[in-house]
């Protein structure tokens, strides 16, 4: 049996523990890069502290069992937002076990951007003017022209503040600069989740 298939079925056992609602592979197995030293990492969610206390002792009586080296690591979904490994997850995870919605967590629906937040102050009226139809383009009796946010596949989330495809950043970025605009970056993952009532599209972020 394949290291991956053995690891499916102790995902689908680890997920019968009350209270667990994700079992994600990272770390060298996720991205491919493992040798024969290599442990493996697998990051088992539970939906609240309780369930975690509780299970977290059979986590590692299954994992035992097994003739794969595993390194286990348990947390709270809330946890793991404000956890050193959430990008690396978000990036290279693999998702073996996931209860209820979480399948819409999986890493793979997590994309990376950058918020961008800038300030034209500096800028003359007529500098700005023209400033803010390259960035965002404009119209012209019933044509829309599209600015470099646009060609980008960005977004304005507000005044000054922009969301940007990470591999569009140093695009925006080289605009700013060479208009003398100053600006600030947070980098943000975000994903898409079905709205029930309006079957839109909502994005959530981590940064």
């Amino acid at each position: 049996m394949e290291v991956y298939d053995k690891l499916k079925l102790i995902a689908d056992e680890i997920g019968k523990i009350d209270g667990v609602v994700g079992v994600v592979l990272f770390g060298s197995y996720s991205r491919g890069d493992f040798d024969e030293g290599s442990d493996i990492d697998l990051l088992v969610i539970f939906k609240n502290k309780s369930s975690l206390e509780k299970g977290q002792e059979k986590i590692y009586g299954i994992t035992a069992q097994s003739d794969l080296f595993i390194q286990a690591i348990a947390l709270t979904l809330s946890e793991l937002e404000e956890s050193t490994i959430l990008e690396e997850v978000i990036r290279d995870g693999k998702l073996l076990y996931a209860a209820g919605n979480l399948e819409r967590f999986s890493p793979a629906n997590f994309k990376p951007y950058a918020l961008i937040t800038y300030s034209a102050t500096n800028l003359k009226a007529k500098e700005k003017v023209a400033f803010i139809q390259k960035l965002e383009g404009r119209r012209v009796g019933g044509y829309r022209y599209n600015g470099l946010l646009q060609k980008a596949n960005g977004y304005k989330v507000g005044k000054g503040v922009l969301m940007i495809p990470l591999e569009s950043f140093e695009k925006i970025t080289r605009f700013l600069e060479e208009n003398k605009v100053e600006y600030m970056v947070r980098y943000v993952w975000i994903f898409d989740a079905p709205s029930r009532k309006s079957k839109t599209n909502i994005s959530h972020g981590f940064c």
